[in-house]
């Protein structure tokens, strides 16, 4: 399950201007990218020290900056985060938010693998596991950088009008 992060930014007009002027003086597609890629860098490497560390350093790796697959026409957008699939972090989501414990009992004729120490392979039909709190690294490196994020924004769009509008 994904966990969704709600920003309300104040100021959108301002933001929209600077928008506007920006494609008035021939900002590309890809110079908005860069803008937005580097500004949202901080964000990044803060997520990246707030999840911990793991053995294989798999989740650390995965998280970065995508563009989003979904309304690309609509204009630059990016996801921050971790990656799934084969070589992204699959257990991102347990990390950030967390499990519950209890009794897990396997579905059907199913059952689960345990391996254990010494190479045996176990399959029980229930198993019980520790609850375990989620580190919740998403959301609080969402919070702690955001205001910086937004800055730094607003300071390469006014440092790129500069540079245009000066012969």
């Amino acid at each position: 399950m994904r966990e969704l992060v709600t920003i309300k930014v104040e100021g959108v007009e301002d933001f929209e201007v600077k928008l506007e002027r920006l494609r008035k003086l021939g900002a590309t597609h890809k110079d908005f990218e860069r803008m937005y890629r580097s500004s949202a860098r901080p964000i990044v490497n803060d997520m990246k020290r707030k999840s911990g560390r793991s053995r294989s350093g798999l989740l650390k790796k995965s998280i970065g900056i995508r563009k989003a697959r979904k309304d690309r026409n609509m204009g630059a957008k990016f996801v921050l985060g971790p990656h799934g699939g084969k070589k992204g972090a699959p257990h991102a989501h347990l990390v950030n938010l967390g499990t519950r414990g209890g009794v897990y009992t396997a579905k059907r004729f199913r059952r689960f693998s345990v391996f254990t120490t010494g190479g045996e392979v176990l399959r029980p039909k229930e198993i019980t596991k520790k609850p375990k709190r989620g580190r919740q690294f998403v959301k609080r490196a969402f919070r702690a950088k955001f205001a910086n994020v937004e800055k730094s924004m607003f300071k390469k769009f006014d440092k790129f009008i500069k540079k245009h509008l000066e012969p």
